[in-house]
């Protein structure tokens, strides 16, 4: 075989390994949620902002759902005292479990605002939430 066939052949292998990984990729991503922290600062959502700006809102956890199509849109951290971190999220069929812990601290109020981003379009997810590995009850607020 000439030098020119085998470069050929080696450019074809290459391209149709990259389209394996590229599409394996592509896969992968539509068959996550994902959660994506929002800067509560910049919000331009008003249902939202009137939502999650309200005093009277007690301490929790609020899934934030579209009235349209009753999707969740947004969870809603609120802490007094409280500073949530390490939010994780676990997919196993339609069951999605948001762990997260809970540190006592001596700010005031701690707010959190992630966007519920699912790129497979999952209809009847269930959500449960864990906080320092106990099942708590997630509050949801229909916008």
């Amino acid at each position: 075989m000439s030098k020119k066939k085998i470069s050929m052949l080696t450019c074809i292998l290459l391209l149709i390994i990259f389209n394996i990984f590229y599409q394996y990729e592509k896969n992968q991503k539509q068959n996550i949620i994902e959660l994506k922290k929002i800067n509560i600062d910049y919000i331009d959502n008003e249902n939202v902002i009137s939502i999650i700006s309200d005093s009277v809102l007690k301490e929790g956890v609020y899934l934030l759902k579209n009235e349209s199509n009753n999707k969740p849109c947004y969870i809603f951290f609120k802490g007094k005292n409280n500073m949530i971190q390490d939010i994780c999220l676990k997919l196993e069929g339609p069951s999605l479990e948001i762990s997260a812990n809970k540190l006592n601290t001596s700010s005031n109020e701690d707010k959190l605002l992630y966007e519920f981003i699912d790129y497979n379009n999952y209809t009847d997810v269930i959500i449960t939430l864990k906080i320092n590995k106990k099942e708590i009850n997630l509050k949801t607020i229909i916008f």
